[in-house]
């Protein structure tokens, strides 16, 4: 199969289930408004990705990695940037994105923006993002049997009581969110 495919089928289905859940329960009838919400939820998607980028470009554009990256974003490799992603993204290290601090902000700055019936696009852009780094999570623990990335601030020793906890609370966050549309 593409690897592409197989790194990204599943978030962007996930994103574009945000942004027509969005427009559902928002009864939105504005067609230009319906686009901007599956671009943002699409958009959500590409954000979750877009830290190696940044890392390479900004933090550490001298390493093995950095420069390997930059190659691919020159090349407009996708394929080989999926590629590389899915061998070496649970090499990286901490993350700032892939964490459950950054939930957290991402929570309360999405709540914001829902309540403030703010711009569509922004909308579910935080929306998408929020299932999308569930999703990214649930993929980790999966793959690496650990989610050390995700809570650094405890060394990733984490019980199983306490991640089944915390997914159904962050599942019920996602769940309330789609409340205030």
């Amino acid at each position: 199969m593409n690897v592409f495919l197989q790194r990204y089928k599943i978030p962007i289905l996930i994103s574009l289930v945000s942004g027509l859940a969005f427009i559902a329960l928002t009864r939105e009838s504005n067609w230009l408004n319906a686009i901007f919400a599956f671009l943002g939820a699409l958009f959500g998607m590409i954000l979750i990705d877009s830290e190696s980028v940044i890392y390479a470009y900004i933090l550490d554009g001298a390493s093995e990695r950095g420069k390997k990256i930059k190659s691919l974003v020159k090349k407009f490799d996708i394929k080989g940037f999926a590629q590389y992603l899915e061998e070496y993204d649970y090499t990286f290290g901490e993350s700032s994105i892939k964490s459950v601090f950054f939930q957290l902000i991402l929570f309360v700055f999405s709540l914001y923006v829902i309540t403030t019936g703010s711009i569509v696009f922004v909308q579910t852009l935080t929306l998408s993002m929020f299932a999308n780094l569930l999703y990214s999570q649930h993929i980790e623990l999966q793959k690496t049997s650990t989610l050390k990335r995700w809570f650094w601030f405890n060394d990733g020793k984490i019980s199983g009581k306490f991640f089944s906890g915390y997914l159904v609370l962050v599942l019920l966050l996602v769940i309330f969110q789609y409340t205030f549309l």
